[in-house]
């Protein structure tokens, strides 16, 4: 007797817009590309949210009824071809949480994004913007959404297609800006569980001033007033990152992480470790310390004071530079 299982023929609908999902245009485009953003209804009555781009035409996603809905962003006609080859390679995959390119021009959207409202905490930026260029007038802070932001920035990995898995699309950018340019960003991702995920990047010219420091006090200050974060997840690739997070902002190494081992060995805990031994780190072991903390009261008090003294420090050695 045969044990094989049978093969189910996934269902496919062509989606209907307006009735099987929404779809907005967004006003910036990039890299030439036009930017869409996708929103249908799962099995739980959520909202899922999703940003394309126009590299590839057609958006597949299941709905609440667990059928998958297909459309092509133009609203031009699909062939029974790309269907019959849609369903040939949805039969062979293997479950996941993240969007892909299932087959030459149509992505599998399997993730959704927060709705994620900043009002609350760009008016806090208002406040501690006023504060910024008391000391450094040509200098400003910006949190937006990556598509909303008009000033060019530095950026990591900025090539080819970026709408599927590199999530820059779903990115957020806390910036400090200087003129028409941003000289040093934070990017920001944050999961429905309330992971925040980040990467920091200054500008060659900028580094040694401080701005890396000031953003990361400036995200534990309006961390906890944007919605659905809860705490920030950093796989630190240098030692500065990681002695900021550890000595700043409290941080904790995540579990299984090589570092806790590295340490162990030394016989020293987390609270005593220096600049050095971080640096020490990174030398011998090739792997990045990933590092959590947390998004609450205690980190918004800790932040306001770091951040106050990199405008006013006891020295100008503790200071950000305005230039």
């Amino acid at each position: 007797m045969s044990t094989k299982k049978a093969i189910i023929v996934p269902d496919i609908k062509l989606g209907i817009e307006g009735v099987d999902f929404f779809l907005t245009i967004l006003f910036k485009k990039h890299a030439g590309k036009t930017i869409y953003k996708v929103e249908y209804e799962l099995n739980d009555d959520k909202k899922c949210i999703n940003y394309v781009d126009n590299e590839n035409k057609h958006v597949l996603f299941k709905n609440r009824d667990n059928i998958f809905i297909l459309f092509h962003l133009e609203n031009k006609p699909i062939t029974e071809s790309l269907i019959e080859s849609i369903k040939i390679k949805l039969m062979k995959k293997r479950n996941s949480n993240r969007n892909e390119d299932l087959i030459r021009d149509v992505i599998l959207l399997q993730s959704c994004l927060p709705d994620i409202d900043l009002l609350s905490a760009q008016q806090e930026l208002i406040r501690l913007n006023e504060i910024l260029q008391k000391k450094c007038p040509n200098l400003f802070l910006k949190l937006d959404h990556f598509f909303d932001f008009q000033e060019p920035m530095v950026r990591y990995n900025e090539t080819g297609h970026i709408c599927v898995g590199c999530k820059y699309y779903d990115t957020l950018i806390l910036a400090l800006c200087k003129e028409k340019n941003c000289i040093a960003t934070i990017e920001i991702i944050i999961r429905p569980e309330g992971e925040v995920l980040i990467n920091s990047k200054t500008d060659t010219l900028e580094e040694g001033k401080k701005y890396n420091k000031l953003l990361r006090a400036v995200l534990f200050i309006i961390g906890n007033k944007i919605p659905d974060a809860s705490y920030i997840k950093s796989t630190a690739l240098n030692p500065i990152s990681a002695w900021l997070l550890i000595k700043y902002s409290k941080a904790f190494i995540e579990t299984g992480n090589p570092f806790i081992g590295f340490l162990k060995e030394k016989n020293i805990d987390l609270k005593s470790v220096s600049q050095e031994l971080i640096k020490e780190y990174y030398k011998v072991i090739s792997k990045p310390i990933v590092l959590i903390a947390n998004l609450d009261k205690e980190a918004v008090i800790n932040s306001n004071s770091e951040f106050q003294k990199l405008l006013i420090g006891n020295s100008p050695s503790d200071e950000i530079k305005c230039t």
